[in-house]
């Protein structure tokens, strides 16, 4: 924007004409005091129209929000690209997508509880306008990964605000016990066991717990899982399309072991 509108020139050549009258030798320029008073006045008035001219070239506007987004929860870092593909948490539940603006890649994190509604709004290939919270972005691995706040749409027109999801209520689901083989097991990002499979359930053992039990598991002649289903409607969505169990012991070769 050019500052100097037109406008603005003519109160600087006004203001510059009455300093300079003011400012001339006396001798040169006969005026009479009591109209120098009144020139003094209208220099005044026009010194303080210039400033506040000036203070309202610095208040920004802000932009209109998009459909479906909150006023209130506008934030300054705005993305738009085409998302590449979904990114998961240790036992698999997907907490972030991959956009790729203007051939750079970002990681756009949420939480997990958040997903089906975000994957809603951005199936693969679909171009989106994100909003992301203020601050420096971190890295992950070698993409810089920001806290999303807003994601729409634009080929489907929808829009959600991520931050306004209220998780699920910590209730522990129903009870499910099973006995069988483990069929796989989920490693997390460090390369340690952090869940595993058996018969159409992924089991999510406790952070730490993964590698103690790991040689204990991989070597079971019997198991058996006691714990709890989490349920469909809690928002989570599990890369393996599975219902996940929160276990609360398992039996490994007739010894239990409370988690």
């Amino acid at each position: 924007m050019n500052i100097l509108t037109s406008s603005t020139i003519k109160v600087i050549i006004f203001s510059v004409v009455i300093l300079g009258l003011i400012t001339l030798d006396p001798m040169l320029i006969d005026i009479p005091p009591h109209s120098r008073n009144i020139i003094w006045l209208i220099f005044l008035v026009s010194g303080l129209l210039l400033l506040l001219h000036y203070s309202k070239l610095g208040v920004k506007s802000e932009p209109n929000p998009l459909p479906g987004q909150e006023k209130h929860h506008r934030v300054e870092n705005t993305l738009k690209g085409n998302v590449v593909e979904y990114g998961s948490n240790r036992i698999g539940d997907i907490d972030k997508i991959l956009i790729r603006v203007n051939q750079v890649d970002h990681w756009l994190h949420f939480p997990p509880h958040t997903a089906r509604q975000v994957l809603n709004i951005a199936p693969e290939q679909t171009y989106v306008v994100a909003q992301v919270r203020k601050g420096k972005a971190k890295l992950f691995g070698n993409i810089f990964i920001h806290e999303l706040v807003f994601i729409h749409s634009v080929s489907l027109e929808k829009s959600v605000q991520v931050d306004r999801i209220v998780p699920p209520p910590p209730v522990k689901g129903e009870s499910i016990t099973l006995s069988g083989t483990i069929k796989q097991f989920k490693l997390d990002e460090k390369g340690q066991v952090s869940g595993f499979i058996i018969d159409k359930y992924i089991v999510d053992l406790p952070p730490g717990m993964g590698e103690t039990m790991a040689s204990l598991l991989k070597n079971a002649k019997e198991l058996s899982v006691n714990g709890y289903v989490r349920s469909p409607e809690d928002g989570f969505v599990n890369t393996s399309r599975l219902l996940l169990i929160k276990p609360y012991s398992l039996i490994i070769d007739n010894t239990d072991y409370l988690l």
